[in-house]
């Protein structure tokens, strides 16, 4: 589980499994979609992981009221 906060006293919770995508294309995507990566790693590093979370959940929390689920 993660959670983000913001300056407004609410947050974010993601819950999910974290797995390794090890393919190439996952890699290359990532360093396309952000570029200053290319600057610290490259695909066949041995350093450079590509993560995503499988079966995701994600609510928006609040301190007053009940959390709310985000949906696709």
């Amino acid at each position: 589980q993660i959670c983000g906060w913001n300056a407004d006293a609410t947050w974010v919770r993601l819950e999910g499994t974290l797995v390794e995508d090890s393919r190439l294309e996952a890699k290359e995507a990532m360093l396309q979609a952000v570029p200053i990566l290319q600057k610290m790693y490259r695909v066949d590093d041995g350093v450079f992981t590509v993560f995503y979370l499988d079966q995701a959940k994600a609510w928006h929390c609040t301190m007053t009221g009940e959390p709310v689920p985000f949906t696709a």
